[in-house]
């Protein structure tokens, strides 16, 4: 049949190669698929109805048929085949069991060890290391990490040999060892630059009538690349994906090459800058006129990563990501992402702040998510949590082909995946991946007898592991567009190229040697990665060729890599490169901004709050920090009832070890009562005091707190609070006598019908009888100033002179090695503590003396509540006041708009 495909390959030079019974072999599938679609295309443009496909293969396909032919012909003995994903599975029983036999070794991640030994017997097969030389293993011998190797590849050698299975590379040395496999098929070897050793024998070995043709190019004059610098990456990938734009619609035959040099790191981020320059996101997704080399790995697609996840949700502990993923899932039974006990849920594990969360806890946490009403429909994450306990899979052992089995009946039946639907194009094909990937594990069978039974987490994260092997590539119409790696773009032509990423630190690439074979021996048989020079070489032989066969060619680099300033590669010439100025944002979207018609509303005055509203008003001195910090702040937090979700914490949070103080504290003076009782102990009783009162506040810490924390770092934090409260009765020493009348005590204040509850930490009472409330504070950074002015930025202990007549209030730093109180007031005594005003805070605050500056702060406090009660909810924040703040893209003061 004719094909539509886009001339990325010129065939004339191959046409009386075909003709004359020659086979052509490539060093990509891609590159042959591309000859074979041109072939095609010639044909019919001859007139032909009906052709022979072109003779043309990939070297490594090649190969593997010349062995099946073999084994057909019975010149070597049959073996099974396994693909990647099996040969996996056995390194890692491998590396397993060498592990428990091994006392001294200890592996972290067992596997990536098992992918890097699975690479390193297909490096050492397709470079002809023969392992059974005695020099050779003498040279493994020498290194401790070569020398585990060589036990794990006799390991692998005897499974391998118990299930009668070998890798492609280990089939092909079976076919080098066999006698009377040649043919008389001619062979041309198209655009090659490096061939394994260990294919150029098998060549050889067929070549007693076989005609290899080494050097076969239609290469034309070296072409000068046009060189651009970028400031940072997104704006080179916003650059190149408008220039693709361009292309595409400036002719209708021009072909455009974009060759990644790090495809793993560009290619989504590409893809997306691709998508917006095209305007193919949301319903025209599936429009992109674009092709690429490499999908992504099938376990990162949405719709698989929803099937493993919910999979998963079988083990003890899942982290809240995946439970939040799993709410807000498509590809379930139904979604509960917008139901109210979704939100209770996911606003409770923010709470914990635990990134791990147990299943049991997970499974009440959803329970209380309904609500005491218990009106609300049950999540179907409740629900098919216990679907999957009542099936009690969590202690058997089964071979993968059950597992296969229960691991689809839990999705259909459990989870409902992949949801109702409709689903895409994309998504089907991703469906039927899924169903393929499920297939090859069930096959896992086949070399059970190394793997034995498993139990439920080892199939499920095999089976993860088996959709990480697969790629997931959308099959798509052919396009003049082609996104590829740099191995990927060998032999293809293209009208335009653009080779993207061509920073010093990507090509060449790096030197990285295996760590599991000798060095000396990686440089002597010139293996991959082994030099500076072998890398050098092979990156200026592959440049020189896309430079050849391409008739435009555009290079670029940019000048800064997260942050990181980078270099150009030192094979490009950049004496004439200029700094391009590229926007983000791409150029359409920037013109519509630009020509559109904006409306603004600023409206900086909120109804007042009228007396039923006020009634549900919650809050302390909290509220009026918030009214004097930005009074849209205050509007959004207490009004709204607008609330950010935490961040998660590793152990005990900011807030727990704050409470953690308070607690030990509060039972220090509840125990004393004063500073008199406290220096009638000696240092070994006030140690036991602190230790006990330590142990006392960390037992009153809430069950899901200490649970989140653990054991070891519960104790760590003992041992931290009991020291600090040490260090803290030497700052109460210093002070003169004093009689501690309450601490933690609840009051409430009213301001303008509002009522405020607040919690006072601690009043002392002095020995000239004056009060003094304490606040206790553990952070780095204390000022009084924070009290003073029109818009104080601290006016909790200013409130606090609103209950009660004191003489003076103060900060309690209880922080390691800088603890200390700070405060204002007219009491003595007191060291931090100070009575007189100075000029700057009598200026801030318009006070002159204490009773002075009561009133100051009571005017000012009534001010910000009436402010608040009247509606005030501007956008003026404080500065600094927004650093930590979660309510910015609602107040959109970063876009000016606020």
């Amino acid at each position: 049949m004719p094909s539509n495909s886009p001339a990325l390959y010129d065939i004339k030079p191959l046409i009386p190669l075909f003709e004359s019974g020659w086979t052509v072999v490539t060093p990509t599938a891609r590159l042959a698929r591309r000859i074979s679609a041109q072939w095609n295309t010639h044909q019919a443009g001859q007139g032909m109805r009906r052709w022979a496909p072109a003779p043309v293969n990939s070297l490594e396909s090649w190969l593997m048929e010349r062995w099946q032919t073999a084994v057909r012909q019975q010149a070597i003995e049959p073996c099974t085949l396994i693909d990647a994903t099996r040969e996996r599975e056995l390194w890692l029983a491998v590396i397993a069991k060498s592990s428990g036999a091994d006392a001294g070794l200890s592996l972290l991640k067992p596997d990536a060890a098992a992918q890097v030994a699975a690479r390193t017997r297909e490096d050492l097969l397709r470079w002809q290391v023969d392992l059974s030389d005695k020099g050779i293993r003498g040279l493994f011998s020498l290194d401790t990490d070569c020398r585990t190797f060589l036990n794990w590849w006799d390991a692998m050698r005897d499974a391998l040999a118990a299930i009668d299975c070998d890798t492609a590379s280990g089939c092909l040395t079976r076919l080098l060892a066999a006698p009377n496999v040649a043919s008389s098929e001619k062979v041309a070897l198209l655009a090659f630059d490096d061939i394994p050793p260990l294919y150029q024998a098998c060549l050889t070995h067929l070549s007693q009538a076989v005609e290899v043709v080494q050097d076969l190019s239609t290469a034309g004059e070296k072409n000068q690349p046009t060189v651009k610098v970028f400031p940072e990456r997104a704006s080179e990938l916003t650059a190149i994906a408008s220039w693709a734009v361009d292309k595409y619609r400036g002719a209708d035959n021009t072909t455009v090459g974009i060759v990644l040099a790090d495809a793993d790191q560009d290619r989504l981020p590409l893809e997306h800058a691709l998508r917006t320059a095209f305007e193919c996101l949301g319903d025209k997704y599936a429009d992109l006129p674009v092709n690429f080399s490499t999908g992504i790995t099938l376990d990162r697609a949405p719709i698989v990563s929803t099937a493993l996840t919910a999979l998963d949700m079988q083990q003890h502990r899942n982290t809240r990501a995946d439970v939040i993923k799993l709410l807000n899932s498509r590809f379930l039974r139904r979604t509960d992402a917008f139901g109210e006990p979704a939100v209770r849920l996911t606003k409770q594990l923010f709470e914990d702040g635990d990134l791990d969360i147990p299943t049991a806890r997970l499974r009440s946490r959803c329970r209380r998510a309904l609500g005491s009403d218990g009106a609300a429909k049950p999540l179907l994450l409740a629900e098919a949590l216990d679907a999957m306990r009542a099936r009690r899979l969590d202690k058997q052992r089964l071979s993968p082909s059950q597992w296969a089995e229960h691991f689809g009946a839990i999705l259909a039946e459990d989870w409902g995946w992949p949801g109702p639907g409709p689903l895409d194009s994309l998504e089907y094909q991703q469906v039927q991946q899924w169903q393929e990937a499920l297939d090859a594990f069930a096959a896992y069978d086949v070399i059970a007898p190394a793997l034995s039974a498993m139990d439920y987490a080892t199939a499920a994260a095999a089976l993860r592991r088996c959709c990480q092997q697969r790629v997931s590539q959308p099959k798509t119409a052919d396009s003049r567009i082609q996104v590829l790696g740099l191995l990927e773009s060998a032999g293809l032509q293209f009208d335009e190229l653009w080779l993207c990423g061509m920073q010093a630190d990507r090509f060449p690439q790096s030197p990285r040697p295996n760590p599991f074979i000798p060095s000396s021996l990686q440089r002597e048989r010139d293996m991959p990665r082994s030099s500076v020079d072998r890398e050098w070489s092979f990156a200026s032989r592959l440049l020189e060729q896309l430079l050849s066969d391409n008739r435009s060619v555009i290079t670029s680099y940019a000048q800064f890599s997260d942050g990181i300033p980078s270099l150009p590669s030192p094979l490009l010439d950049t004496a004439d490169a200029q700094l391009q100025v590229a926007s983000v944002v791409p150029i359409d979207w920037a013109k519509r901004q630009q020509s559109a018609v904006k409306e603004s509303l600023l409206e900086p005055q909120a109804p007042a709050v009228d007396s039923r509203e006020l009634q549900d008003i919650r809050g302390g001195s909290g509220l009026v920090e918030d009214q004097s910090a930005c009074a849209f702040r205050a509007f959004a937090l207490r009004r709204l009832n607008i609330r950010g979700l935490d961040d998660a914490d590793t152990g005990l949070s900011a807030s727990d070890r704050g409470n953690l103080v308070h607690a030990a504290l509060q039972i220090v003076w509840q125990t004393l009562g004063s500073r008199s009782q406290l220096a009638a102990l000696s240092d070994a009783e006030r140690r036991a005091l602190a230790e006990k009162c330590a142990v006392q506040a960390i037992a009153a810490l809430r069950s899901d707190r200490r649970e989140i924390a653990g054991s070891a770092c519960l104790a760590l934090e003992e041992k931290h609070l009991a020291a600090l409260l040490l260090e803290w009765f030497d700052v109460e020493l210093q002070r003169d006598d004093f009689t501690v009348l309450a601490t933690e005590e609840d009051r409430q204040l009213t301001i303008g019908g509002l009522t405020l509850n607040l919690r006072m930490d601690r009043i002392d009472e002095l020995s000239g009888g004056e009060t003094l409330l304490i606040d206790y504070k553990t952070g780095s950074t204390l000022s009084v100033m924070g009290w003073l002015g029109g818009r104080p930025r601290a006016p909790q202990l200013p409130l606090y002179t609103q209950t009660q007549a004191v003489q003076g209030i103060a900060y309690a730093k209880v922080r390691r090695r800088s603890s200390e109180y700070r405060g204002l007031g007219e009491c003595e005594g007191v060291p931090g503590v100070s009575t007189e005003l100075t000029t700057r805070q009598s200026i801030e605050s318009g006070a002159e003396d204490w009773p002075g500056l009561i009133a100051a702060w009571a005017d000012t406090n009534t001010a910000l509540v009436e402010d608040f009660l009247a509606g005030e909810a501007s956008v003026a924040p404080l500065k600094g006041a927004c650093d930590y703040c979660q309510l910015r893209p609602l107040c959109r003061i970063d876009t000016g708009d606020g």
